[in-house]
């Protein structure tokens, strides 16, 4: 990597960490509105659950496949997910919020994974290391720096006008410039890959054990989501007998 692909991505990163936080968390803060438009309270409990357990798969399944492949192409396609997720919200009615809800977590989740492990290509080499702290902190601070005023600027919006306009400004004003910055930086990485300064990284590594652990990452991830869901699905069918014995345990 040379020069100009390097200080763009301190530069460009944090920007980038702090419009996908935006977007994520303005929709975030009025979901629960627009899904009671439409669905049920257990089902809008299923989305909210589904969308923070999104999250987590998607860090997880990010990071995995960064190790593979590279961080840039998950950082585009999460970029992606979450712009298609924001729109589904926003155009769409309540009774597929779920779907959009999950789309948005693992989004974000991908997201900001794939952004932390660009932060830490840019700068590989021990001689860099102060500026690889740099960068990776400047990505998480902008991206918590945006959450904080996100939420309350969504509530405002949504009460002012309608939850829906939130999504839309979501789109907008967050995952449209999240995807512009991410393709354009990623397109510029890639043209300048073979140029070299003199902070370029010694030898490239070899073999196969960084597969070997992604591999190995995303079966314990597909595992723990089985567990998980089965968990789910056996409370769910036995939470009407629960609440069958509570209503006669009042009754007497």
């Amino acid at each position: 990597m040379s020069k100009v692909p390097r200080w763009l991505s301190l530069v460009l990163l944090p920007l980038a960490g702090s419009f996908d936080s935006a977007s994520y968390y303005t929709a975030r803060a009025v979901l629960y509105q627009h899904l009671r438009e439409g669905v049920s309270l257990e089902q809008v409990s299923f989305a909210m659950t589904g969308a923070a357990f999104a999250s987590l798969f998607g860090t997880i399944v990010s990071g995995a496949l960064a190790a593979a492949t590279g961080p840039w192409a998950m950082a585009i396609g999460g970029a992606g997910l979450l712009m298609l997720a924001t729109v589904m919200l926003g155009g769409l009615p309540p009774e597929v919020g779920a779907i959009a809800a999950i789309f948005l977590g693992f989004a974000h989740g991908m997201t900001r994974t794939a952004l932390l492990g660009a932060a830490a290509r840019a700068f590989p080499d021990f001689r860099t290391e102060g500026l690889r702290n740099a960068a990776c902190f400047g990505v998480y601070g902008a991206a918590n720096l945006a959450a904080l005023w996100a939420a309350p600027a969504a509530s405002t919006l949504a009460r002012e006008v309608s939850p829906r306009s939130v999504f839309l400004s979501s789109t907008a004003l967050g995952g449209l410039p999240l995807l512009v910055i991410v393709i354009a930086l990623g397109v510029v990485v890639w043209m300048k890959r073979r140029e070299e300064d003199e902070l370029t990284a010694p030898p490239k590594r070899t073999g196969n054990l960084h597969l070997i652990v992604a591999a190995g990452v995303l079966l314990l991830a597909g595992a723990s989501c089985g567990c998980s869901g089965r968990a789910a699905t056996s409370s769910s069918t036995s939470s009407p007998g629960r609440r069958a014995a509570a209503t006669r345990s009042t009754r007497r």
